[in-house]
């Protein structure tokens, strides 16, 4: 299915919006962002591997 012009345009403002609150935001929050993101996905890895090895 190909996208439509305007959804990529989307795409790349998000993708510009992310950058810049990336390159804007002091480190020590993008650290503790990284360390809370960090955590959640580890959990929902966790189950997910949990279902696969049908523990």
């Amino acid at each position: 299915m190909p996208f439509e012009e305007l959804t990529i345009l989307y795409f790349q403002i998000a993708a510009g919006v992310m950058m810049g609150w990336d390159y804007f935001t002091p480190k020590s929050w993008r650290e503790h962002m990284n360390g809370v993101l960090s955590e959640y996905f580890s959990g929902v890895q966790g189950r997910v591997d949990e279902d696969l090895s049908g523990h």
